[in-house]
């Protein structure tokens, strides 16, 4: 929870990084979706540069993602939808989680 760019809410275009700061939430046991789930939002940001800082960073100098998005106003994101993981079954770590 460092601000590295700034305060704000962080997004990024690049679906592995945006999973990478996602963890894996344990849910209702019975449910028909798995007990374990992992779950990212799709965001439409305003375009206005008053609220919307865009930070770039070459990942091979230092391992910094390449593209940051930091909103500092939250009425300028716009949920879209979400993209949800699951938990293979049988499957006791979180790189074994598969789209649904």
């Amino acid at each position: 929870t460092g601000a590295i760019y700034g305060k704000g809410i962080y997004f990024t275009d690049k679906i592995k990084l945006a999973r990478q700061f996602c963890s894996v939430g344990e849910g209702w046991v019975n449910s028909s979706i798995g007990s374990a789930i992992q779950i990212v939002g799709v965001f439409d940001l305003a375009k206005d540069p008053s609220i919307l800082n865009t930070q770039s960073n070459d990942a091979s100098t230092g391992g910094v993602p390449d593209s940051y998005y930091v909103l500092t106003d939250p009425c300028g994101a716009h949920l879209r939808g979400l993209l949800v993981w699951r938990r293979r079954p049988g499957a006791a770590s979180k790189g074994m989680m598969v789209s649904i």
